[in-house]
């Protein structure tokens, strides 16, 4: 009688195991989704340090040039 009366925890378990699953998918997922976001704003800034050194060359290459015309 009393095995009939104590709830068996198998149910339980399946439960938390499955639940548990899920939040480690869920982790995961968002790990690589934030590590790919990750990758695309190290692409992202490279390309813009690459902008800022053509810029810096360009403005290296007007004051010569200002420099040539301010000589004439």
């Amino acid at each position: 009688m009393q095995a009939s009366s104590v709830a068996d925890p198998r149910p339980f378990r399946v439960v938390l195991a499955a639940a548990v699953g899920i939040l480690l998918l869920l982790l995961g997922v968002a790990g690589l989704r934030s590590w790919r976001d990750l990758e695309d704003s190290r692409r992202h800034e490279a390309g813009l340090e690459e902008q800022i050194e053509q810029t810096r060359g360009n403005i290296q290459a007007l004051k010569r040039r200002i420099d040539l015309l301010e000589g004439d």
